[in-house]
């Protein structure tokens, strides 16, 4: 049975980490962390939590714990993920890993120092279809990859009610949407082609209010410091050769949303949607025609949050040597986390410089 303790009490806490570590039957959630007394005491008697903690490292020294999961602001990932492989626990963390480069290469160092288990939370790697995109671009079914689109458009940033939270303060966050979202379509990206960026030349705005309604205080404003909508152009080397990838994140735009990766190829384009369960197709087309949807497996059907399951079932079964039957065996690793940091450097360094930035 793996023990594991759960640092941070928001919203993200309940969706995912504490249900999709309960539904494992190997793992057991024995240690609740959070700033706020009132909402760790109101998750440990919703969820079960036997123990609760007010500060990460009298978890890490008093709780019986074998493993650690990590969702707090960025800005205590490098802190607390540093102090649990310190204290010998494998660790699972949210994205992006930290606020720079720095950080995520000291703790990919220090967990395999340690040889313990390092996971990031990068969500759509657990899609049937993101692994099958792999399995047919890789193998050579769309040729030469030439071009990725990679694009998230969230709605509502523009509305004067829109609020502002801790992922909209710098601070706290260190990217806004090119942290929440960019981080994801990046390693999607180098997962599905098997590339790595090379370079990348990037622009970042805040395009919103600069005070906004305050998300977690009412009645008050809070700066906005971090981006809304990011834009690059990247280079991205794989094993079929060079391709660019046109990436765009906001958080601004109006309905419809569009939420999609598409590669395309000297012989045609794959489409892939992306979520957290609730849409996995993958559409393939050919000579410009329209795309066409391609068979997955029956538990690619439609189903609220199964990546998010998923995705904490292979930290259980990696930390206990299990294997992991797809789509859940190959997870992101503090590799992946620290490749991911490194082009959303890249791309901040681009913006303010205003030309290209060599990774």
């Amino acid at each position: 049975m793996l023990r594991v303790g759960v640092i941070g009490v928001g919203g993200w806490t309940e969706t995912c980490h504490i249900p999709g570590l309960q539904a494992h039957p190997e793992a057991r959630v024995v240690a609740l962390c959070g700033r706020s007394p009132e909402r760790r005491q109101a998750q440990a008697e919703r969820f079960g939590v036997p123990e609760t903690y007010g500060d990460y490292e009298e978890l890490l020294a008093r709780a019986k714990v074998d493993a650690v999961t990590i969702s707090t602001p960025n800005r205590w990932h490098f802190p607390v993920a540093r102090a649990a492989l310190a204290a010998g626990k494998h660790v699972f963390c949210e994205k992006p890993l930290t606020l720079h480069q720095a950080e995520s290469a000291e703790l990919l160092a220090l967990a395999e120092s340690r040889q313990l288990i390092h996971q990031v939370a990068f969500t759509f790697r657990f899609l049937y279809a993101a692994h099958e995109a792999q399995r047919l671009l890789q193998g050579g079914a769309l040729g030469q990859l030439r071009h990725v689109v990679a694009l998230t458009e969230w709605s509502g940033g523009l509305r004067p009610d829109a609020p502002a939270r801790w992922r909209n303060d710098a601070d706290l966050s260190g990217y806004g949407i090119l942290g929440d979202m960019g981080s994801h379509l990046v390693d999607l990206a180098r997962f599905v082609s098997g590339g790595e960026f090379r370079a990348v030349r990037g622009a970042c705005w805040r395009i919103g209010r600069p005070e906004r309604p305050d998300g977690e205080r009412p009645g008050r404003l809070r700066a906005v410091t971090a981006d809304d909508e990011t834009e690059a152009l990247c280079d991205l080397s794989g094993p079929g050769g060079d391709a660019t990838v046109a990436l765009r994140v906001s958080s601004l735009t109006p309905p419809p949303l569009r939420n999609h990766l598409e590669f395309l190829g000297d012989d045609g384009y794959l489409r892939l949607p992306y979520s957290r369960g609730e849409t996995d197709t993958l559409m393939l087309g050919r000579n410009g025609a329209a795309p066409e949807p391609l068979p997955l497996p029956q538990e690619a059907a439609p189903a609220t949050n199964h990546c998010l399951f998923k995705m904490m079932a292979a930290f259980v079964d990696a930390c206990l040597g299990h294997p992991s039957p797809p789509p859940a065996d190959q997870p992101a690793t503090f590799a992946d986390g620290h490749a991911a940091q490194r082009v959303l450097d890249a791309i901040a360094a681009s913006a303010r410089n205003g030309g290209p930035t060599a990774l």
